[in-house]
């Protein structure tokens, strides 16, 4: 299981990792965590004021950010 995400830390995506500006999540205490992640560095579909959406079932690792 994951840790919570915050801003300013960084998800693991298909082997890269991108810096979250942004998410919109549901946490579900008996069932999976649902929602986007939003990030400013390019892939997938971009949001007009939040970022790159991410699929929060595609990261595979969440970690902080390094300074």
């Amino acid at each position: 299981m994951m840790r919570y995400i915050c801003r300013g830390d960084e998800v693991l995506v298909d082997g890269e990792w991108y810096p979250v500006v942004g998410f919109s999540l549901m946490h579900k205490p008996n069932g999976p965590t649902t929602g986007s992640v939003f990030t400013d560095k390019p892939i997938g579909a971009f949001e007009h004021c939040l970022g790159y959406r991410l699929e929060y079932s595609k990261i595979t690792d969440v970690r902080e950010r390094e300074q």
